[in-house]
C-alpha cells in the first residue's frame, strides 16, 4: 500500500463517512483525533465541514511533527451497561506521512 506524503504547513480536507461501520453521522454523537509525531488534535463533529452530502475534516498541519499522520474516528454510543452511559466505537486510520518539504 501506498501511502501519501503530506508537506508540514498544508491545510488538509479529508472525507470522513462512519456508516459503513453502523452509525449515522447526522443523529451520533463522534469526535475524531488526528494523531503526528507525538502530537494529537482532536476534532468536534461540530468543527466538521459538511456540504450537504459529505461530512468533511479540515485542519492544518503546521503544529503537528514529521511522521506517520493517523485519525481515529471515536463514536460514542449510548449503552447502559457502562457507568458514564457511553460505549467508544473507536477506529483507526492511516492518512498518510507528514514530511517536512
Amino acid at each position: 500500500m501506498t501511502q501519501d506524503t503530506i508537506i508540514k504547513g498544508t491545510e488538509v480536507k479529508y472525507k470522513v463517512d462512519l456508516t459503513a461501520s453502523g452509525f449515522d453521522m447526522g443523529t451520533d454523537d463522534f469526535f475524531f483525533t488526528v494523531s503526528c509525531g507525538g502530537v494529537e488534535k482532536t476534532i468536534l463533529k461540530s468543527e466538521l465541514v459538511y456540504d450537504g452530502t459529505y461530512w468533511y475534516l479540515c485542519f492544518g498541519t503546521s503544529d503537528l511533527s514529521p511522521g506517520r499522520m493517523t485519525v481515529a474516528s471515536t463514536a460514542l454510543i449510548p449503552d447502559t451497561d457502562f457507568p458514564d452511559g457511553l460505549r467508544a466505537e473507536v477506529v483507526t486510520t492511516i492518512l498518510g506521512i507528514l514530511k517536512n518539504e
